[in-house]
């Protein structure tokens, strides 16, 4: 999980806000051993559905400007003082470091195995940072054998929804093969941001688009 979600990507006009993020994955080893992962980030949109996104990317920051208006799409590096216009409009873009390109293999490799629709059940509503949530759990299994498995395999999706924001504030995905990833939204505010964050600082080194392997981080 990166930013908040892929639907945090569509433009959102009218519902401003900011919110800080965590998500990450736990998974138990056979012998016991433990693995827990976790990185934060922080998104803020506009009344126009202006995004931005900071991730943390070790000890730096990556920041993701989407101006869907002007239709351009930066990738700004603060430490280095530039930025870089993408011909897409996603952090799907942006070249990857080895380190990163074993982690996506890692997921692809989970993802080999499409779940299909699952079947869906209505968890309600609740409250949190005050917002009402709608909440909704996917339960997907994978039959005796199938996959030379001698019991059936259960595996869970759990997603709290905000409808007047239109992004999930709470998700949690259970596979007993590769553990429980999850994502966390909190210290949301529903003010609009300021407008200096949705733009590229005027005294940062603007890179035009490079088509095929757009990098922030190489020499």
């Amino acid at each position: 999980m990166h930013h908040l979600d892929p639907a945090a990507l569509r433009v959102i006009r009218g519902a401003p806000f900011c919110a800080d993020a965590v998500h990450g994955m736990q998974q138990q080893l056979p012998d016991g051993n433990r693995i827990s992962l976790q990185s934060r980030s922080r998104t803020c949109r506009d009344g126009e559905g202006r995004l931005r996104q900071e991730f943390e990317r070790g000890t730096r920051t990556l920041v993701f400007l989407r101006d869907p208006k002007a239709r351009e799409f930066w990738v700004i590096d603060p430490e280095r003082r530039r930025a870089r216009r993408l011909d897409r409009q996603g952090p799907t873009a942006l070249a990857l470091d080895p380190e990163q390109r074993e982690a996506a293999k890692a997921l692809m490799a989970q993802r080999l195995e499409e779940r299909g629709s699952g079947q869906r059940s209505d968890l309600g509503q609740r409250q949190s940072e005050g917002l009402q949530l709608q909440g909704e759990l996917t339960t997907w299994t994978i039959e005796t054998g199938r996959v030379g498995n001698d019991k059936p395999i259960v595996m869970t999706r759990e997603v709290w929804q905000s409808p007047e924001l239109a992004i999930p504030i709470a998700i949690q995905d259970r596979d007993p093969r590769y553990g429980e990833r999850f994502l966390r939204v909190f210290n949301i505010r529903r003010d609009e941001p300021d407008p200096e964050l949705m733009r590229v600082p005027a005294d940062f080194l603007k890179l035009d688009i490079e088509q095929r392997r757009p990098r922030m981080f190489g020499p």
